[in-house]
């Protein structure tokens, strides 16, 4: 599963980094998830799973922002969202020659410690 590789990423990167801020454990983390980068629901899954592995994470919660697919139309310079990839067109002038512009973001956005 390819979700579970992207958190136990995420997970290494922020213990790491807590471990050099000495944070003993962590609060919350917000990761921002592109449509095409991984499905949201399998993250989750995978990091609660995961998160018992480290005293670290034992009471974590992983906040998810979820961004969708957006293209810009190269002919008429239209801005949209499209839920498919694939057979996605220009809702203004119908042209298939577009740019896609959002919806493979996959970052750590976030992490918060326990005071």
């Amino acid at each position: 599963m390819h979700e579970t590789s992207l958190i136990e990423f995420t997970l290494n990167a922020i213990q790491q980094r807590a471990n050099q801020m000495k944070i003993k454990e962590v609060k919350e983390i917000g990761i921002v998830v592109g449509r095409l980068a991984a499905v949201p629901e399998l993250l989750q899954t995978a990091f609660e799973i995961m998160k018992y592995d480290r005293p670290i994470f034992y009471h974590t919660v992983l906040h998810i922002d979820y961004r969708d697919i957006y293209f810009q139309c190269m002919d008429c310079n239209e801005k949209f969202t499209s839920d498919t990839y694939a057979r996605a067109v220009c809702p203004k002038c119908k042209s298939a020659n577009l740019e896609r512009t959002s919806g493979e973001e996959l970052y750590i956005d976030y992490f918060i410690p326990y005071e």
